[in-house]
C-alpha cells in the first residue's frame, strides 16, 4: 500500500511565515531535496533562491505539516493549501499558482523502467502515480519508499539466475 501524502509548508526560520507549500509522501526527505537543489544551484526557482539564502546564512527552513491526506486527494488539497495562504496574505515562493511543481517530467528515465520492469503490474502503477504526485523519478521513489523489499528482491532474483546458471 502507497503511503499517504502530507502537505507541507517550509518556513522562515526566525519568524515562522509561511514561504512554500508542497506535497510529499515523507515530507523530511523532501525538505533534504529542498536544501540540496539549493545547495546544488540546479534550480533557479524562487523557493530554491530562497532557501539558498537561508543556507548562506546558516539557517534552515522550518518544515510544518499542513495536513496528511490519501493519495488521490493530495492534488486538491495542496492547491486548497495554496489558495488559503494567499489569500491570508503569505507571500508563497511556490513556482506555479496551483502545486504541482514549476516544471513537468518529460518521462521515466531508463533507470526507473529497469527498476521497475520485473516489478508486478499492479505495484508498478501504484509506484507511477504515487511518483508523480511526489514529482519524483519512480526510481528515485522507489528507492525512497521499498529499498530493503527491492534489495530483497534483487537478491533473490539474483540467486535464481545462478541456480538457472548452474542447471
Amino acid at each position: 500500500m502507497i503511503a499517504d501524502v502530507t502537505i507541507y509548508a517550509l518556513c522562515e526560520p526566525d519568524t515562522d511565515e509561511v514561504r512554500y507549500i508542497g506535497r510529499s509522501t515523507n515530507p523530511r526527505i523532501r525538505l533534504y531535496a529542498h536544501e540540496g537543489h539549493a545547495r546544488q544551484g540546479t534550480r533557479h526557482v524562487p523557493s530554491s533562491e530562497w532557501v539558498r539564502g537561508l543556507l548562506a546564512l546558516g539557517k534552515k527552513p522550518l518544515l510544518r505539516v499542513l495536513e496528511v491526506v490519501a493519495v488521490n486527494e493530495a492534488a486538491a488539497a495542496e492547491q486548497r493549501a495554496i489558495a488559503a495562504y494567499r489569500s491570508a496574505g503569505c507571500r508563497l515562493l511556490n513556482a506555479t499558482h496551483n502545486g504541482g511543481g514549476g516544471r513537468p517530467r518529460k518521462g521515466p528515465s531508463l533507470l526507473d523502467r529497469n527498476m521497475t520492469i520485473h516489478m508486478p503490474p499492479a505495484l508498478r502503477e501504484q509506484l507511477i502515480e504515487a511518483a508523480k504526485i511526489d514529482r519524483r523519478r519512480i526510481g528515485e521513489f522507489t528507492r525512497i519508499l521499498l529499498e530493503d523489499a527491492f534489495k530483497d528482491w534483487q537478491r533473490a532474483h539474483q540467486n535464481q539466475g545462478k541456480q538457472d546458471g548452474e542447471q
